[in-house]
């Protein structure tokens, strides 16, 4: 019994050793590749991006692109001005927030358009930018980004679509949307004001993965103000 104990515990160490040795390379090959494009950044001391100025009041965070490139310049100008707009307003449904994700040799920002429209309507939008740290931390186009995982429009029009019909069976499936009523094709998608599965598509690298952010149409008159959330604007495409 004794000896049965002293192979378990063996074994046990043996694990924890290895998991706390993987722990170790990982952070190390992170370090490795974030200290390599610190040449980039305008400020060593801050991150790639951080906020450039918050108003609480309406849960705005600005950010501040800290990349040395005439790009990255020009759109902190642009982000400066635009944040005049938010200075003012006192509600959470008029506001602008971020993400930004390094992932290997790219950096990702996504901003995200809080807003109400003439119908009080909520309403997000999204504008996303891949930064190739490897090449001059210059922004990558479209095609750019999908050449790196090897895909094409009609494979991110297709991910799209299959995220939207599981929206809308799960709907279905709620009682908030009747199958009888409204079909996928002809109803659901002219419901969320989509014609084109790949207009208005924001890429973005996370984590090695290959996401889009898409605004869509929600309705409050449905109670799915309580349903969708931001998550669901975010569709996962590799």
């Amino acid at each position: 019994m004794k000896i049965g104990k002293f192979e378990v515990n063996k074994k046990l160490f043996i694990t924890f050793v290895v998991v706390v040795g993987l722990t170790i390379i990982l952070l190390l090959v992170r370090h490795f590749v974030n200290n390599r494009y610190e040449k980039y950044k305008l400020d060593k001391n801050e991150d790639y991006i951080y906020d450039y100025v918050t108003y609480s009041a309406s849960e705005t965070s600005i950010p501040y692109i800290n990349l040395n490139t005439d790009f990255a310049k020009v759109l902190n100008g642009q982000l400066e001005k635009l944040s005049s707009s938010y200075k003012n307003s006192n509600s959470s449904t008029n506001s602008l927030s971020y993400r930004f994700n390094v992932s290997g040799n790219y950096l990702s920002l996504v901003l995200i358009f809080k807003k109400m429209d003439s119908s009080n309507r909520l309403q997000f939008d999204f504008k996303s930018y891949v930064f190739d740290l490897s090449d001059g931390a210059r922004a990558l186009s479209d095609t750019e980004i999908l050449n790196l995982f090897n895909i094409d429009n009609n494979y991110v029009e297709k991910q799209i679509n299959n995220k939207f019909k599981n929206k809308y069976l799960d709907e279905v499936k709620k009682d908030i949307i009747s199958s009888s009523k409204c079909d996928y094709n002809t109803c659901y998608l002219k419901l969320r004001e989509v014609s084109d599965l790949l207009s208005g598509v924001n890429y973005y690298i996370e984590n090695d993965s290959l996401v889009v952010y898409r605004s869509f149409q929600t309705y409050s008159i449905y109670d799915e103000q309580d349903y969708f959330t931001r998550a669901d604007f975010k569709f996962l495409i590799k």
